[in-house]
């Protein structure tokens, strides 16, 4: 297995990827790579950082333009749900199927493979089997395991409350983790995934690893 993260708009003629993937954000990004360096398929996958949800449909159109999107085997997009996975999973499946062509109402599940249509597509509406939420609430359910650390991010959160703050929300209390496993430096989840500080391994990222292996498996 060989992966990379690169941008679109420094694309290399020599770089022939079978795969593509396309994450959210660097956090998404990162994990993506860390997932698929550890897998066995005898594939290249290039991974773009598509810098917000927005850019979905105008990095699928300038990636389409490029010399290997004819000869790429698949493509897979990694969003979050937020509030509404189903709406999300949609506007995916209508960024795509104008790029590859397919029926963009495909009645299947979220988190789904569609090998119909040419181009094999998968995508994961994280924190997957459609619910709401974010990347953020996966790294949680890591974080609530460690037994150690879940109750210092608990007295930070009532220090905060004592201050007249509101609740820590999803994205401070994953940057607490972080920080507290290395020492206040690199406090982000895509430092977190890279350093190893964030386990990929952990079930909190399961249904990922498995989603992504059975997308590279499916033909």
């Amino acid at each position: 297995m060989e992966s990379f993260i690169f941008d679109l708009k420094d694309y290399q003629k020599e770089i022939k990827p079978n795969y593509l993937f396309l994450a959210e954000g660097a956090d998404e990004a990162s994990l993506i790579n860390v997932v698929l360096k550890d897998m066995a398929h005898d594939v290249t996958c290039a991974i773009v950082d598509m810098m917000g949800e927005k850019n979905t449909r105008s990095v699928l159109n300038l990636a389409s333009g490029q010399d290997f999107f004819n000869t790429l085997s698949g493509i897979y997009i990694m969003r979050d749900a937020n509030l509404s996975p189903n709406d999300v999973r949609q506007s995916i499946l209508n960024a795509v199927s104008a790029v590859t062509h397919f029926p963009h109402q495909i009645r299947k599940a979220v988190n789904d493979i569609i090998i119909d249509g040419g181009l094999k597509t998968g995508f994961f509406v994280t924190p997957g089997k459609g619910n709401k939420g974010s990347l953020e609430d996966m790294i949680i359910d890591e974080i609530n395991s460690n037994i150690s650390i879940k109750p210092c991010i608990k007295e930070f959160e009532k220090c905060f409350n004592k201050a007249g703050k509101k609740r820590l929300s999803k994205k401070a209390q994953v940057k607490i983790y972080i920080a507290s496993l290395m020492h206040g430096t690199g406090c982000t989840p895509k430092v977190g995934f890279e350093k190893g500080t964030l386990d990929f391994k952990h079930d909190a990222y399961a249904h990922l690893r498995q989603h992504i292996n059975d997308f590279l498996s499916k033909n």
